[in-house]
C-alpha cells in the first residue's frame, strides 16, 4: 500500500551528516569566504562533491568546542 503524502512528511528526518559552505558560513555567521579561506586552519577536513564543499558534522562540532575553550585568538589549540 502506498503511503500518503502526511505520513511520510510526519516522519522524523535523520540528521544531515554534513553542512555546505553556505549552511556552515550562516551557522557561525560569517561570510562563506571567509570558510573556504580558514577552514583548514580550524582543523576542518571536508570532502568535495561535484565542486562542492560538504565538512562533517562532528568535525564541526569538534572545532565549535575547541574555539570555545581555546577562544577565537588562540590557534594553538587548531
Amino acid at each position: 500500500m502506498a503511503k500518503s503524502l502526511e505520513s511520510i512528511l510526519k516522519q522524523p528526518q535523520a540528521p544531515i551528516p554534513h553542512l555546505t559552505t553556505v549552511e556552515l558560513a550562516s551557522r557561525w555567521r560569517c561570510t562563506r569566504e571567509t570558510i573556504s579561506r580558514k577552514y583548514r586552519q580550524w582543523g576542518l577536513r571536508p570532502i568535495r562533491i561535484a565542486g562542492a564543499l560538504l565538512f562533517p558534522l562532528d568535525q564541526i562540532e569538534d572545532c565549535e568546542r575547541r574555539l570555545m575553550v581555546a577562544g577565537p585568538g588562540d590557534t594553538a589549540a587548531s
